[in-house]
């Protein structure tokens, strides 16, 4: 791998801040355990990082003008 040939992108995929609930009533429904066992998994509640090198060797051939590449993170 060339570092002048192409790129690192790094990816971040972080669980969103709760928001402030004004209302008491809400903020009280908000609190009550999900019905049936549903709601947000545990998979999604953690943070993901993922790095990837992108390899642009295909636009440096005269007249290249995309790529398409797989990249596995």
């Amino acid at each position: 791998m060339s570092k002048d040939k192409g790129c690192w992108i790094k990816f971040n995929k972080l669980t969103p801040p709760e928001e402030e609930i004004l209302d008491p009533k809400a903020a009280a429904a908000k609190k009550a355990p999900p019905k049936g066992g549903k709601g947000t998994s545990s998979e999604d509640l953690k943070p993901t990082f993922g790095m990837a090198w992108l390899n642009l060797e295909d636009l440096l051939v005269p007249g290249g003008l995309e790529t398409k590449q797989r990249v596995y993170l």
